[in-house]
């Protein structure tokens, strides 16, 4: 019997011993270069199905390969903030590194943000600037992404050289006679563009006439049916159609093309709206070359993308967000990504 016990005891004393060893060669194969633990980077975005982040999801797929030293997690956010916060809470859990926020609804973020900061979690806002810059006083916060203000100037110069380069009055009343797409009523983000783009006609001299505004939530369907409404009532009226973004600008073009509208502008310009967007999305970008749109604003894909691969390499690894990086702090806590107008040209 106490034979027998000596050679149990024996041998659970060499699996013991075996796998502490086993242990001990994989911490060697790490150190002598073989795959570390690979750090979590959250990505929460608004809306998987607007277009412009199938965009942004595309390119970062393209730009990150298997030997990075980090995964990607993604969240769909479905436009609702407290779907996002929920999400980002059961994240934490999950020993993220760092959480890139590309926030559902700007002007409601402290819950969101306290939950990461109480957990050391550094947070990277990008694409959607959080209204309350107080929040960047928790530390360890940033923002990555152009000024909206930029987005709605260049729309309205977009706009300003499609006026001035033909007669485009419909109507013949000497006004710019505009119907307006814009993503929601409260969004500053809505707000910056659409104040801007009106502005930049009004400086210039032009006398505009609003004739509708619309709140369709960033969605094509809902543009869709706002312009079919439009057009049944003010078609020999409406001069531009002006929309926050490309999604919905797509939805105008599709109310337009079913009354034969907007099939291509030099083939019948006298059955051509001009139509203006922002985002640039491949759809859009697409619309605009096939001249069914007339331009939209461009914010490069592959700049952001870049930018939130090295700045949240840098945090998670506790350096500075722009160290050694060509990045400028704008404010103490924006790095800001420029606008650009695209024409197809």
């Amino acid at each position: 019997m106490k034979i027998y016990k000596y050679i149990i005891a024996l041998i659970v004393f060499t699996m013991l011993f075996t796998s502490a060893c086993d242990l001990d060669s994989y911490k060697q194969e790490e150190q002598a270069g073989g795959k570390p633990k690979r750090q979590k980077f959250g990505i929460f975005y608004h809306d998987f199905s607007d277009g412009y982040i199938s965009n942004i999801r595309d390119v970062l797929k393209e730009n990150i390969d298997e030997a990075a030293g980090f995964e990607i997690l993604e969240f769909d956010g479905q436009n609702n903030q407290n779907t996002q916060n929920q999400q980002v809470a059961g994240a934490i859990g999950t020993g993220l590194a760092v959480a890139l926020i590309n926030a559902c609804d700007t002007s409601e973020l402290s819950e969101l943000t306290e939950m990461l900061s109480k957990a050391d979690i550094p947070i990277i806002f990008w694409g959607r600037e959080p209204e309350d810059s107080s929040l960047y006083e928790l530390g360890k916060i940033c923002y990555i992404g152009p000024l909206e203000e930029e987005a709605g100037r260049i729309q309205g110069q977009l706009i300003l050289d499609y006026w001035q380069a033909a007669s485009r009055d419909r109507n013949k009343n000497g006004k710019l006679d505009y119907v307006l797409l814009q993503g929601g009523a409260d969004s500053a983000e809505t707000v910056a563009r659409s104040e801007l783009v009106l502005a930049v006609l009004e400086d210039a001299g032009i006398e505009l006439n609003k004739l509708a505004v619309a709140n369709c939530d960033w969605d094509r369907a809902k543009a869709t049916v706002a312009v079919e409404a439009w057009l049944a009532s003010d078609l020999e009226n409406i001069d531009v159609i002006i929309a926050n973004n490309d999604d919905m600008a797509l939805g105008a073009v599709d109310a337009l093309q079913v009354i034969n509208y907007n099939l291509q502008e030099e083939a019948n310009p006298e059955s051509t709206i001009g139509v203006f967007g922002i985002d640039a999305t491949e759809a859009g970008r697409e619309a605009v070359r096939a001249g069914v749109m007339m331009g939209t604003v461009r914010q490069s894909k592959s700049e952001l993308v870049k930018a939130l691969i090295k700045v949240a390499e840098n945090v998670a690894s506790g350096n500075y967000f722009i160290s050694d990086t060509e990045y400028e702090m704008t404010d103490g806590y924006a790095i800001r990504l420029p606008y650009r107008a695209f024409t197809g040209k």
